[in-house]
């Protein structure tokens, strides 16, 4: 089933990770030694799991923006895709979605330990990324519908099920928090973009909040997070960062990816146009996905100057002025702005 050679050249390729996925893992503490042991400890999995590298794979892993995923086959031949991630107390928590889903609309888990999942092969050259836009909105809404699984017909037994966060929480933890950051970074964002963040915060904290419109969401499922499956078609979805709570929190990455797509003339108009139809494609309430998408888009213009990220946080307030329907004139063109994915 496997060669030395196989193994060899995983193992060397394995020390000559893409730069963004260094750096990511080089900013947490466990970041380090799990790049500087990466190679033997995915060929020791390999052993474990009875897993070869697939010669038949036209590439030896693909890398994310926080870990690797490296195509493998069985004792049977059977095509599966080994992921290895870097350490993160969030890692239970993708697990636990994806056995919440079972394979109904996201990717097939088979087993994990550690930081490994043994996942389902998908097609990673389709995704919805060079899809027209109307194309992929229309597949994104059935399959984030169907991934809102009612909060209250999940098993609470699953390993992890206590770890996922709600979006009330963090939404009273972001109307407690984000005014002190705010003010550690003068000039940085228009006070009135904060207010209608914390606005949002304070309509959907836990207070007054009913846990039975509550669903499992998934919370990064943007154009590059959607692949093929081979065998039917369909799309799925992968990487899951789930939460509880409200579906609508789920828009942004739908709005922050792609920005380059949008026209030159009206830009802001137009992505407040893909809101809208990402919204009926998913039968999802237009002004709360308004709300915390602007919402989320002020945490994320934060947190990138707080990492000193300024091409990424100028990319999320050019999105939460354009979508509050603020002038977006004294911004920077839109096609100028740092691309994600």
């Amino acid at each position: 089933m496997d060669t030395p050679g196989g193994r060899g050249a995983l193992r060397d390729e394995l020390h000559d990770l893409p730069a963004a996925l260094r750096h990511h893992a080089l900013r947490s503490p466990a970041g380090r030694p799990w790049l500087e042991t990466l190679g033997e400890r995915v060929l020791a999995q390999c052993e474990r799991w009875k897993l070869a590298p697939d010669p038949s794979s036209p590439r030896t892993f693909f890398a994310g923006h926080a870990g690797i995923v490296v195509p493998v086959i069985d004792a049977a031949d059977v095509p599966l895709a080994l992921k290895c991630q870097i350490p993160d107390p969030g890692l239970a928590t993708e697990a636990t979605a994806l056995k919440w889903w079972s394979g109904q609309g996201a990717v097939r888990l088979f087993t994990h330990e550690d930081v490994f999942l043994l996942l389902e092969r998908l097609d990673p050259d389709h995704d919805l990324g060079a899809m027209p836009l109307p194309e992929a909105c229309d597949i994104w809404g059935p399959l984030m519908s169907r991934l809102s699984l009612p909060a209250r017909q999940l098993p609470a037994a699953i390993p992890g099920a206590e770890l996922v966060e709600r979006t009330d929480a963090l939404a009273e933890r972001w109307n407690d928090e984000l005014p002190a950051r705010w003010a550690e970074l003068p000039g940085l964002l228009p006070r009135r973009l904060l207010e209608a963040a914390l606005e949002l915060c304070q309509i959907r904290g836990a207070v007054g909040r009913r846990d039975d419109q509550d669903f499992l969401v998934h919370s990064d499922l943007h154009f590059f997070n959607a692949l093929r499956r081979p065998s039917t078609g369909e799309f799925v979805a992968i990487d899951p960062q789930p939460l509880i709570g409200d579906r609508e929190f789920a828009i942004l990455p739908m709005l922050d990816h792609r920005l380059a797509d949008l026209p030159s003339r009206n830009p802001g108009r137009a992505l407040q146009g893909r809101l809208h139809h990402l919204c009926e494609a998913a039968g999802l309430d237009n002004e709360l996905a308004v709300g915390w998408a602007v919402a989320r888009a002020v945490e994320d213009v934060l947190a990138y100057a707080e990492e000193g990220l300024f091409d990424d946080a100028e990319r999320s307030l050019w999105v939460a002025t354009a979508l509050s329907g603020a002038d977006i004139s004294s911004l920077p063109d839109v096609h100028r702005l740092k691309p994600l994915g």
